[in-house]
């Protein structure tokens, strides 16, 4: 990983995007990797237009914890379609990697996918998100 990248990383471990909790929340998933013990809760708060707004509290190594900051820049004040498509271009660069043209959170998290073994510790506040937008789904109107 280049050294943009590692401090990009570092910077969103340090100092975590829309970290905290939230007390009234429509929708929050926590999730848990036993392996190493990285912890992370996910909230999220939808308002009358449909526009969801996020924060996480989380406990864990340096890229789980980055991943989730990162995640929350991405997603906070998007709508439905706007985060199934931030979650499709997740799953898209973990598959195939980042293009060249990407943003700079999507090569950073790129970079991690050299580092299979951790790829747990990067998908977890993913995997939280991917809960609440299928409960956000089954939710009627």
């Amino acid at each position: 990983m280049n050294e943009e990248w590692k401090s990009l990383i570092l910077d969103h471990y340090k100092h975590p995007r829309h970290y905290g909790d939230m007390k009234d929340f429509t929708f929050a998933s926590e999730q848990h990797n036993r392996t190493c013990g990285d912890h992370v809760k996910v909230f999220a708060t939808i308002d009358d237009q449909g526009t969801a707004t996020f924060s996480f509290l989380g406990a864990g190594c340096s890229l789980c914890l980055a991943s989730a900051s990162l995640m929350m820049e991405l997603v906070h004040s998007q709508n439905k379609s706007g985060i199934e498509a931030v979650r499709q271009e997740f799953q898209n660069m973990m598959k195939k990697g980042a293009s060249p043209d990407a943003i700079d959170t999507w090569k950073a998290l790129d970079g991690l996918r050299q580092y299979p073994v951790r790829s747990r510790c990067v998908k977890l506040a993913w995997q939280a998100l991917d809960e609440i937008y299928a409960e956000w789904n089954t939710q009627k109107p």
